[in-house]
Formats: C-alpha cells, sequence, structure tokens
C-alpha cells in the first residue's frame, strides 16, 4: 500500500465523482490552529467561542441537512466515540457535539497522526503530515442507518474478491435469506457506477442497501491494506483469494463476546478530568452538563 493510495480514498477526492451514488454531505477545510486543538487540548465548554467561524459555518450546514448530521475526517468517522453522546449514536445536533465525538475518537487521532501507517512508502516511525496540509471536516446528512444492512467490498484489480457483513457484532436471521439479493444489488451497483472508474484498481468500498427500496448506496472508500478493518476476513487471505467469497455472521454462536471498539472507550481528558474516587462514567456525567452550561450561556 503506497500513500498516493490512501489519498485517493480522502472523502474529497472521491465524492465529487461518486456523488450521486451517495448521500448528501459537505466538505469544510479546517485551519492549523483547530486541528492542533482536536490533537492536544483537552475536552472545553467553549468551543464555539474558541473557533467561532468554523462554528457558523457548521451551524449552516446543520440547518441546511434538517437540524441532523453526522461527521467524520478525511477518512474516519468517530464511531468509536459513539457513546458519548446519548443514546450511543453519531447523530450531531450542534458544533459541541461534533467536536466531543471528534476529540473522544481513537479513529480521528489516527488519521491526525499517523493517516499513512503501514504505506510502503514512509518510514515506519515517521509521522507524516496529509499530502497537501489540508484537513477537513465531513458532515454528512443524517439518517437512521440499519446495522444489518451496511456491507464492505473488497475490491482487487477491480474486480470484487470479497464481501463482509459490516456489523459483525449481531446475529441477523434475515441475512441468510436476503444476502444472495444483496449481492446482486451490490454487484449492480459496481459494475454500473465504480469498476473501472476509481483512482486505484484496488481498494475497499462501504455499501448500504436501503431496506425499504432496496437501493444501494456509497458510503465510503478505504485503502486496500492493513489499516482498513477486513472484517470477517483476514489480509492475508483476502491477498492471496482466487476465488469470490461473501460471510456474514451465520449463528449467535460467531459474534465476538467483546463490545465493538471497547479498547477505546474512554478518552484521556476523561481520566484528566476525573475527581479522585470518581469512576469514569461519573466524570462523564460532568462533562455533559458543563458542555450543556455552556451551550446555554
Amino acid at each position: 500500500m503506497l500513500r498516493a493510495q490512501v489519498d485517493e480514498c480522502r472523502f474529497s477526492r472521491w465524492y465529487p465523482q461518486f456523488r450521486s451514488s451517495s448521500i448528501k454531505s459537505t466538505v469544510i477545510p479546517l485551519s492549523k490552529e483547530f486541528v492542533e486543538y482536536l490533537k492536544h487540548a483537552q475536552v472545553v465548554s467553549e468551543q464555539e467561542n474558541q473557533f467561532p467561524e468554523l462554528a457558523q459555518q457548521v451551524k449552516e450546514v446543520i440547518a441546511l441537512y434538517g437540524g441532523k448530521v453526522f461527521p467524520k475526517l478525511n477518512w474516519s468517522s468517530p464511531k468509536d466515540a459513539s457513546w458519548m453522546l446519548c443514546g450511543n449514536t453519531l447523530m450531531c445536533q450542534s458544533f459541541d457535539d461534533i467536536v466531543l465525538l471528534l476529540k473522544s475518537s481513537d479513529f480521528v487521532a489516527h488519521d491526525l497522526s499517523f493517516p499513512y501507517e503501514h504505506c510502503d512508502d514512509v518510514a515506519v516511525d515517521r509521522q507524516v503530515e496529509v499530502q497537501d496540509g489540508t484537513y477537513e471536516l465531513v458532515l454528512r446528512q443524517w439518517y437512521t442507518l440499519h446495522p444489518s444492512n451496511e456491507f464492505r467490498c473488497f475490491v482487487r484489480n477491480n474486480e470484487i474478491i470479497g464481501i463482509s457483513q459490516r456489523d459483525t457484532t449481531n446475529y441477523y436471521p434475515f441475512l441468510k435469506e436476503k444476502i444472495d439479493d444483496y449481492q446482486e444489488i451490490i454487484f449492480e451497483l459496481f459494475e454500473d457506477k465504480i469498476q473501472g472508474k476509481f483512482a486505484d484498481p484496488s481498494f475497499v468500498l462501504d455499501i448500504y442497501i436501503n431496506p425499504g427500496n432496496e437501493k444501494a448506496f456509497i458510503m465510503d472508500f478505504n485503502p486496500f491494506g492493513p489499516t482498513t478493518d477486513p472484517l470477517l476476513f483476514r489480509w492475508e487471505s483476502l491477498s492471496a483469494m482466487t476465488v469470490y467469497d461473501c460471510r456474514i455472521v451465520k449463528s449467535e454462536e460467531h459474534i465476538p463476546k467483546q463490545a465493538a471498539y471497547a479498547h477505546n472507550r474512554f478518552p484521556r481528558e476523561v481520566f484528566d478530568y476525573s475527581k479522585d474516587g470518581e469512576t469514569v462514567y461519573g466524570a462523564m456525567a460532568r462533562i455533559h452538563e458543563a458542555m450543556q452550561e455552556g451551550m446555554n450561556e
């Protein structure tokens, strides 16, 4: 995997070409000051006062999309930090919601500090900046998506070699009956809209199928390499596969016992903010209260 291949999966690189097959999204370039804030500063309740121009841009986009969005940076969304918001969700209704998720996410921290990890043309011990120095906040129109209908497609040399159920922590009995139909839908979208059109011949594609009308949407492009979760596959097998395979969780016995992203649960600031003898959950409650007070001032 090369640095250029990772850059081709930046949201702003692929979205203009494939927007008709994706969901409505807006890209906002981020200042170096805000990026540094995401990297190092503690969670506070006056983010809007610190970055008024960005906060105003975000408010306008949220209003444009009906009051609800979900955020991501160049590559990753803060899905490992969804527990930070009430309802365990990525649905954001304010600038503070977005900042809290971004600062609490290990996935976002990886984007900021080690975007080219595992690239053959970047030294292992080097922390390399994004190619053009630009980080971007992506705000996507909020939809309530069914995790059962999210799929990850592994494309090598412009051919799908594998499809995996995206949510590997749950068993969905109906998928056994629907998976053949869903594979046809995915291949139709791929052959009509994607095959041979993406900048790199090998990539990983995230697809969502609307259970109502069974229309497929492009959710994301990811590098074909170890920085992307292979889910029900292994990268060793994906690199050598010669026969297409589709994998779903076939029974409850196959569900991992550990909760998704359990190792990412608490950002450093939660521990810094906690008082002697206080649980991290108590500290989290006080953080939420402080942020709510800041929003109401």
